[in-house]
């Protein structure tokens, strides 16, 4: 089952620390996002997604 990324069995605040901590160089993009009724294209579900990456980012700069 797709689950949004807050909601899934990761633990994306860890997951980030790590990637942050190797010096991870690459992108971050959601492969599948969940259908929601109202966005058929998944065009909502992929901002939220794309948004959710982006302040976890932008929480592990400012965490240090």
């Amino acid at each position: 089952m797709e689950v949004y990324p807050d909601a899934g069995d990761i633990d994306m605040v860890n997951a980030l620390q790590v990637y942050k901590e190797v010096d991870y160089p690459y992108m971050m993009i959601p492969d599948h996002v969940p259908q929601a009724s109202g966005d058929p294209a998944g065009l909502q579900s992929f901002a939220y997604c794309y948004g959710y990456i982006q302040g976890l980012l932008h929480s592990a700069d400012r965490l240090g």
